[in-house]
């Protein structure tokens, strides 16, 4: 269960997602360089042919910063 206080972080995160139109990493509070090892970690996995544990980060990724072309060829590659 969620503490009152981690509720309500939950809320505003949303709102500001659905009604600010803010990129759910932003609204998480998580940085460039989280979202960066993040990836490096994906492109590690791909590299040593883990496919599909790299698909569920590029997947993660994809649906934290929709912006990111990169999120997307990484997805892609690994269901090649």
């Amino acid at each position: 269960n969620l503490s009152k206080g981690q509720k309500i972080k939950l809320e505003k995160a949303i709102s500001d997602i659905f009604e600010k139109g803010a990129l759910p990493k932003d609204a998480l509070g998580l940085s460039n360089e989280t979202m960066e090892a993040m990836y490096a970690h994906g492109y590690r996995l791909y590299q040593s042919a883990k496919y599909k544990d790299a698909g569920y980060i590029f997947h993660l990724l994809q649906t934290l910063n929709p912006a990111d072309p990169r999120n997307y060829l990484g997805m892609g590659a690994c269901l090649h």
